[in-house]
């Protein structure tokens, strides 16, 4: 069995669940405030990991496959709202300028093409 770690709702508060490869299972009754301080905490240690994990010239990377983009606006339309959402409906919205948002208009093209004429790897 593969060991699996999952946080759900549950009435006011949330249950971490953690699945071990041998099937036993603990839980944890986590109040939001907790989930927001762990949510926190998560990128200073994917950090902290990947640099351990990292080679002396390669840097080890955590990547996230887009499962879908949404594009919105503030509500006095001075920003451009920039949504990625990965396969588990997570999202992660970035707030970007009219200058920003044209940066990306004008240097993705370039980087699709190179990723189209490149042969496939299995990363």
């Amino acid at each position: 069995m593969k060991e699996s770690l999952q946080i759900e709702p549950s009435g006011d508060n949330f249950v971490l669940q953690r699945t071990d490869s041998d099937g036993h299972v603990t839980q944890i009754v986590l109040s939001e405030d907790n989930v927001l301080t762990l949510a926190q905490s998560t990128q200073p240690l994917t950090d902290r990991i990947l640099a351990r994990r990292s080679r002396s010239r390669t840097a080890a990377v955590k990547v996230t496959e887009v499962a879908r983009i949404r594009l919105s606006t503030d509500i006095h339309e001075a920003e451009v709202f920039f949504g990625l959402v990965d396969r588990h409906g997570a999202e992660m919205i970035f707030s970007l300028s009219p200058d920003f948002a044209q940066q990306l208009i004008d240097h993705l093209p370039a980087w699709v093409a190179k990723t189209v004429q490149s042969p496939k790897t299995k990363q």
